[in-house]
């Protein structure tokens, strides 16, 4: 499609910028053993600037999947996480942007079953963003988030703003999230595979654990079929 810009399309030096991020991306993919790469890459980028990058409207779409990749892997699923993260007033405001990405993906995904790829009105990298915006969420919830975030009084000084959050609000935004993604998982759209419905299941579970009264009793896992139906967590 026209409108998804390419790598070929980019200024030289920001394409090796891009480059270089994919690469380093490449090299902390996992958690095991992992330490000291993980150490080395999270030197070279504060999460603050990878975040803020995320948030910047003039951003496009492709920096926002690569930097979003990034900052999932080298970042969110580490053996060693980074103690300020969990508190930043940056992440908060990022995972309260996806609540806009999840609500019009449903609309992308169904434009596109329509219309296919190639149409002007079609976007791959809309989609590809909403994906890895499911990444980011399941990788905060997951190895993160604990009820210490609503307590200023708890946690290691940094230069790093703090959100300032009330438990009901923080609570709300977790059930946003959740419904919204749910809404996208059981499209089961054909134009998304298995792993992504994976990493949509995983990101619900995650939000749902995150929540002590619990969202839902029960999550249904439609993407794998067992010999005895379906799976529910």
């Amino acid at each position: 499609n026209a409108k998804d810009v390419k790598v070929d399309d980019l200024p030289a030096d920001l394409a090796y910028h891009l480059q270089l991020m994919t690469l380093l991306n490449g090299c902390t993919v996992g958690r095991d053993n992992m330490t000291a790469i993980e150490a080395k890459v999270q030197s070279m980028y504060f999460f603050v600037d990878a975040v803020d990058a995320l948030l910047d409207p003039a951003c496009i779409l492709l920096i926002k999947i690569r930097t979003g990749l990034f900052f999932y892997n080298a970042m969110l699923d580490v053996e060693m996480r980074l103690p300020s993260l969990k508190e930043a007033a940056c992440v908060w405001k990022l995972l309260d942007s996806f609540q806009d990405v999840f609500s019009f993906a449903k609309d992308d995904l169904r434009q596109i079953e329509k219309n296919g790829w190639e149409a002007p009105t079609s976007s791959r990298q809309r989609v590809e963003y909403m994906v890895v915006a499911c990444m980011i969420v399941f990788g905060y919830f997951d190895l993160y988030f604990d009820e210490t975030v609503f307590r200023p009084e708890v946690g290691q000084a940094s230069a790093v703003e703090r959100v300032q959050i009330r438990e009901k609000k923080a609570y709300d935004l977790i059930s946003s999230l959740f419904f919204k993604i749910r809404t996208i998982y059981e499209m089961m759209s054909p134009l998304l595979d298995v792993e992504h419905h994976e990493i949509m299941y995983k990101a619900m579970v995650a939000l749902n654990d995150a929540n002590p009264a619990k969202i839902v009793a029960t999550i249904d896992n439609l993407h794998e079929h067992t010999a005895d139906g379906y799976v529910s967590h």
